[in-house]
């Protein structure tokens, strides 16, 4: 009886307030119930959606195989977990060193981030590819070749048997713009080298000795009943061979990167201990 004499005792405006905070309440609470809808338990714990990637979320296959996996890890962590054989105090020890070791992870990235040079010159990677020659000997054929590769129903084909010779400057232009049209597939580049394998495995090329091959800078073209091949090898640098330094390029700049990396991660180290020891943050007895 108090609460309803209280009740009506309030004033209308204060009853529409207490109805909109009511209401905002109760909108409140159905969000968070339908933000923390979970969509899977294992003893108590609870796998929610707000807990999963939003790309997952709208993949029913990949959010069926995430659940399963998740389900099989808390099912496999509780029985690990509760076999009174393990040494509990081992395996927090072993987590207080992987914790030590994962913030130190990041702060090493971020300060590498900081201090590592990312441009390397020009003359850097020539004296690299000077000094480390016998890292550049080549496992395979390089070659500069034309390939091209048309239907047997393309037109033109007794003019393309001529032209893919190249023994004209205009010839490649013709080639180029043929290739546009009917070409299933085609390559050329005079400036930069291939491994031959990789062409090899565009051609039907069979019993074929490679480096008699390639030396002798055949030029042919033959069919396999529903295509046309042409092949002419421009250039080449056999196995064991110095590989040129513009196929290397991309990769001296990677290794002179990852030398940096290594240097700069041991200075990182090396510049932190040693302030910890100058603040007399060490004490070793």
């Amino acid at each position: 009886m108090f609460c309803i004499r209280s009740l009506n005792n309030i004033q209308p405006g204060i009853w529409a307030t207490l109805f909109m905070s009511g209401f905002f309440i109760f909108q409140s609470c159905q969000s968070d119930k339908e933000e923390r809808e979970y969509i899977a338990q294992v003893y108590n714990e609870r796998l929610y959606k707000s807990d999963i990637p939003e790309d997952i979320l709208e993949d029913e296959v990949k959010l069926d195989i995430y659940v399963n996996q998740w389900v099989e890890r808390q099912i496999l962590y509780y029985r690990a977990r509760t076999d009174a054989r393990i040494d509990q105090n081992e395996i927090q020890h072993q987590v207080d060193d992987f914790r030590k070791d994962l913030y130190y992870y990041y702060l090493e990235e971020l300060l590498l981030k900081e201090e590592i040079d990312t441009n390397v010159s020009e003359r850097e990677i020539q004296q690299y590819y000077n000094t480390h020659k016998e890292e550049f000997l080549l496992k395979d054929f390089l070659v500069k070749v034309l390939y091209l590769k048309v239907g047997m129903d393309a037109p033109d084909l007794e003019k393309i048997k001529r032209i893919y010779l190249l023994k004209n400057p205009k010839d490649i232009e013709e080639i180029i713009q043929y290739a546009k049209i009917y070409s299933n597939n085609f390559y050329y580049d005079e400036e930069n080298w291939i491994y031959f394998d990789d062409i090899l495995k565009e051609v039907p090329l069979k019993d074929v000795i490679e480096e008699r091959f390639i030396t002798q800078k055949k030029k042919l073209y033959f069919d396999d009943g529903n295509y046309v091949y042409f092949l002419n090898v421009l250039d080449y640098k056999l196995k064991d061979a110095l590989s040129p330094l513009n196929f290397e390029r991309d990769n001296i700049r990677k290794k002179i990167l990852n030398i940096r990396q290594k240097e700069v991660r041991k200075k990182i180290k090396e510049d932190i201990i040693q302030k910890e020891y100058e603040k007399g943050n060490v004490t070793i007895r």
